[in-house]
């Protein structure tokens, strides 16, 4: 049996800052190996028995990150659906399964989340193969796990009749969406209760029609999204219009709440959402004293506590159950638990104006990314990568001029109507005004140190003459 996997990749990550944020949230981020949350998805689905290349749906913003993440981990998806805005996980899903069902009417998919963490494969290779065989009888199947505390940070599966002789499939009595303290306690006494790990198993038929029946707004919305949907480059850019026609609410709510045709499999593997600080830290490696690190840390009198650092070194000592946190333009220091105060600091952060909720010191690029070094009054330093291949787009500023130091690799200039090399240890200085663009046309980055001056230096004082990223 063929399965469709459809990686949902749309969430913006807040309870995980100052390491995850919008313009580069967690599920693109190396939390707990060499690569990155997305990565790991997309390896995982593809080791499973029958899986086709999988379908990926994320921001438009991010569009560019996803697929060069994929490139880079050998997956080659299927397609790159864009959603023009975030509309919570049913709109999502409806739409994928119907841009799947075009081609496969008959598919079996799996919407599977981007950001989570799964240790056993071959435990998730009989969970999914269970799940297909309910979704081919018409079930709509969710994936559940043993819970091991009250979380309220989970939905929970209500077990219903057994629908297999060993007792890891069932209907569902009901879901219930992230409880409070007390039920969440009251479910793990009572027992019965498996955590909703948010990976859904389907017929797209079966999918679409049910939403039909209990939510036809998504429906109709996902399939004139799809209907409508615009190539750009290696990319499908859904209807925006038609997406923003979805109300935002999440398959549990849309669905899994209302269908008489839910199931749950449950999966036997250690799981984690990574929606905290202390959920990273559960999935690390921890020394003698319970301690995860990672980066350039000294430790002293610590215990049971996530120390990470990205810039220099970071000494800590004398405490007990934090996350520290140090990133280049901002540190967290926090108990390792507070998922719901970060949210809290990002509000905090956005309505005050920070770009430190948004973005980070390196921002990234399709053609690779640039990190500020300083600034002062009138001058602003940054350090660009030109990955392999790549260019900046054609274009001009209005109030700044800028001179390049190309400090490794080489670069081709376009200054105006002059064509030139530069190698390492070479500049060029392009004033206000004038066009131009840098190449990198060998098979190793190019790094380049750029020093802007100006009255205003501003990040979008730039006018595209001709990009091929079709950016505007």
């Amino acid at each position: 049996m063929e399965l469709c996997p459809l990686i949902l990749a749309g969430g913006s990550g807040e309870r995980l800052w100052p390491v995850s944020r919008r313009s580069y949230p967690k599920q693109y981020q190396a939390l707990h190996s060499d690569r990155s949350l997305l990565q790991e998805c997309a390896l995982r689905m593809r080791g499973l028995d029958g899986a086709r290349p999988p379908t990926v749906i994320c921001g438009a913003a991010h569009r560019f990150i996803t697929a060069e993440q994929l490139r880079q981990a050998g997956v080659a998806p299927a397609a790159i659906l864009l959603e023009p805005e975030r509309r919570n996980t049913a709109p999502a899903i409806a739409a994928g399964a119907c841009w799947i069902a075009r081609a496969r009417p008959e598919a079996i998919v799996a919407a599977v989340p981007s950001d989570h963490m799964l240790a056993d494969g071959a435990a998730l290779q009989q969970a999914m193969a269970d799940a297909a065989e309910l979704a081919a009888q018409g079930r709509i199947v969710a994936i559940g796990v043993e819970p091991r505390s009250p979380s309220t940070g989970f939905g929970y599966i209500r077990q219903g009749e057994p629908l297999n002789a060993a007792g890891t499939a069932c209907r569902v009595e009901r879901f219930t969406e992230k409880p409070d303290l007390p039920t969440a306690e009251r479910f793990l006494r009572d027992g019965g209760y498996w955590w909703n790990a948010g990976i859904f198993v389907f017929a797209a038929r079966t999918l679409l029609e049910q939403l039909e029946q209990h939510a036809p707004d998504v429906a109709a919305g996902a399939r004139a999204a799809v209907a409508d949907a615009a190539e750009d480059l290696e990319f499908l850019r859904l209807d925006p219009d038609a997406f923003a026609g979805c109300p935002s609410i999440s398959i549990d709510y849309a669905l899994m709440e209302k269908t008489a045709e839910g199931a749950a499999v449950r999966l036997d593997s250690a799981w984690s959402d990574i929606g905290s600080w202390a959920g990273v830290w559960e999935a690390g490696d921890k020394d003698a004293h319970g301690n995860v690190t990672v980066g350039d840390v000294l430790l002293d009198g610590v215990r049971d506590s996530y120390v990470r650092s990205e810039v220099g070194l970071l000494a800590v000592q004398n405490v007990e159950g934090l996350a520290v946190v140090a990133t280049a333009d901002a540190t967290l220091v926090s108990g390792k638990g507070s998922a719901e105060a970060m949210r809290a600091i990002v509000r905090r952060l956005t309505e005050a104006g920070r770009d430190e909720a948004d973005v980070h010191a390196r921002q990234y690029r399709p053609w690779g990314s640039f990190e500020t070094l300083g600034s002062g009054p009138g001058f602003l330093v940054k350090r660009l990568q030109i990955n392999p291949g790549a260019s900046i787009s054609l274009q001009k500023h209005r109030h700044r001029a800028e001179h390049w130091v190309v400090v490794q690799g080489e670069a081709q200039i376009t200054r105006d109507d002059e064509t030139f090399t530069l190698h390492s240890n070479e500049s060029v200085y392009i004033p206000k005004g004038a066009v131009h663009r840098i190449e990198n046309r060998t098979d190793a980055p190019a790094l380049i140190v750029e020093v802007q001056t100006g009255e205003e230096l501003r990040e979008d004082d730039i006018i595209r003459i001709e990009d091929q990223y079709r950016r505007t």
